[in-house]
């Protein structure tokens, strides 16, 4: 079964902009643990509610793929993450309907070393695909 894990969001700085334009709208203070991912080059923070969650992304240098993203705007939309069981197999199935893998599978820290990839379509949409968990 495919689940919608998150969506992310680039953000210049996460702390500044979480503090600025975001705290109002989570009262219980809902932002989670700096997760850095030197494979990604970027900062993740994540925030959790009991209907989905979001993440923020700063870009971690000047060579970050979301280093533009973060320029161009204060904030973003980036992508929205599906996770699924078999990553491999679904990554056939988009290239087989014209999407294009522009970042392959490697594992990602802040979901303990599971693999993402990221495809694109011509409708200029990202998604993040989630290698399901082991045991799920």
């Amino acid at each position: 079964m495919v689940v919608i894990h998150h969506t992310g969001i680039v953000v210049r700085q996460i702390r500044s902009h979480y503090e600025k334009h975001m705290a109002h709208l989570f009262p219980e203070r809902l932002l989670g643990p700096m997760i850095h991912d030197p494979l990604q080059k970027v900062n993740a923070v994540f925030i959790s509610t009991a209907s989905g969650c979001l993440e923020l992304l700063e870009p971690t240098g000047d060579d970050s793929p979301i280093s533009k993203v973060a320029q161009m705007s204060p904030a973003g939309y980036h992508h929205v993450c599906l996770e699924m069981p078999n990553l491999d197999r679904q990554l056939n199935i988009c290239r087989s309907h014209g999407q294009i893998v522009v970042s392959p599978p490697k594992p990602a820290i802040a979901f303990g070393g599971r693999r993402i990839a990221f495809v694109m379509g011509q409708d200029r949409l990202l998604w993040e695909l989630l290698e399901a968990s082991p045991t799920e």
